[in-house]
């Protein structure tokens, strides 16, 4: 069994459920995930895989669409449109694909939008979920734990239960290929998308390759005052970004000769160490039609102003200023594009893996290995 996992962080440290899960299932894994970002990403990840075939695909955006919506970049409407479509696409591909929602501190207290937003699409077209806030809202619900022994941070979960989360997501795929399924042709409207890699766009001498043990990609080099051309017609416009977060960071405007979208693409995880590098996608909340000469991109000087937001952004530091490294853009129409797959129908089945394979028994095992302090 060939899986596709496309996510963020939770899917990507060291200790994450998606190592267990690996360990529990045997299947072979392609982890395509990429930290501190939007469902946006996984969109632009499909772009790069169009001739892949995988049985299922694991997705897990729920904690930074909820930061997303936050900060007024996307819509709830946005953000289920995306997920369809993000269904769609793997469905096409051959993939049975599996939504994940892991808890943050914000969904421990209660349901997001952003989980009924998801949730409404798995029961709207079908899709298999694992509600991990929801697990982990019952066990403090009912005294069994608490939320340090289940979070290691305001956005990740403990290694004390990653283990168990991992093996519920293989037992429950396992009960999917167990259950007879019926196949039946699927349609769907999504947006028609399409990524420009930096390659594209870059001067050859202005690419560089940037590596880390999980990712690596090419990325284009952008200095205050240079400008680049966005191949983007005046039926598309510019949905997002992938840029590297250890680069210098700089204000950097967005035009199509009638508007000016000016963003702060300066994004750090460590003030002491901020060159580390790991990809990252860039939301717009205006997304920039292109023009007659497509988009121009110029990077600004720190005194720029910015229109809107970036999420996880930061302030500039001390002489650090004055460069961006960009891997690519995501590019979509509002026109919609039929997306015909054959999806693998199991009447009778819950969707939701907990369900299927015993809540009650996973919030035992999981007060089990988080007990009340003494």
């Amino acid at each position: 069994m060939d899986v596709l996992v496309l996510g963020t962080s939770n899917c990507i440290i060291s200790d994450s459920f998606i190592k267990y899960f690996e360990k529990f299932a045997g299947y072979r894994i392609e982890n395509r995930s990429i930290g501190a970002s939007s469902n946006s990403v996984g969109l632009y990840i499909l772009e790069t895989l169009k001739d892949r075939k995988f049985d299922f695909a694991i997705l897990d955006y729920e904690i930074n669409d909820t930061g997303v919506l936050g900060r007024g970049l996307k819509t709830a409407d946005d953000i289920r449109e995306n997920i369809r479509s993000i269904v769609a696409i793997t469905r096409s591909m051959g993939c049975t694909p599996i939504l994940t929602i892991i808890p943050s501190y914000g969904t421990l207290q209660n349901v997001s939008e952003v989980e009924r937003a998801h949730l409404d699409v798995c029961r709207q077209e079908g899709v298999h979920f694992l509600n991990v806030a929801d697990l982990f809202r019952e066990a403090l619900k009912q005294g069994l734990t608490t939320r340090d022994a289940l979070m290691r941070d305001s956005a990740h979960m403990s290694a004390r239960v990653t283990p168990l989360i991992g093996e519920v997501l293989a037992k429950g795929l396992q009960n999917i290929l167990a259950t007879a399924a019926e196949p039946k042709n699927h349609r769907t409207a999504v947006r028609k998308m399409r990524s420009i890699p930096a390659a594209a766009v870059f001067a050859p001498q202005a690419l560089i390759e940037r590596r880390s043990s999980i990712y690596s990609s090419h990325y284009g080099r952008l200095r205050q005052g240079e400008t680049i051309r966005l191949p983007v017609r005046e039926d598309e416009c510019l949905l997002a970004l992938v840029m590297n977060t250890g680069a210098l960071g700089a204000n950097v405007a967005f035009r199509n000769g009638r508007e000016e979208v000016v963003k702060p693409l300066i994004v750090y995880w460590d003030e002491n160490k901020p060159d580390w590098f790991t990809a990252i996608c860039v939301d717009f909340k205006r997304q920039l039609p292109g023009g007659h000469n497509g988009i121009e991109i110029t990077a600004l000087g720190p005194d720029a102003q910015p229109t809107e937001a970036t999420l996880h952004q930061k302030p500039f530091l001390p002489g650090r200023y004055g460069e961006v490294e960009i891997e690519g853009f995501l590019i979509g129409t509002q026109a919609k594009l039929e997306v015909t797959s054959e999806v693998q129908s199991r009447p009778g089945l819950p969707l939701s893996l907990l369900e299927m394979t015993g809540q009650q028994r996973t919030l035992e095992r999981l007060s089990a290995l988080t007990p009340l302090p003494s």
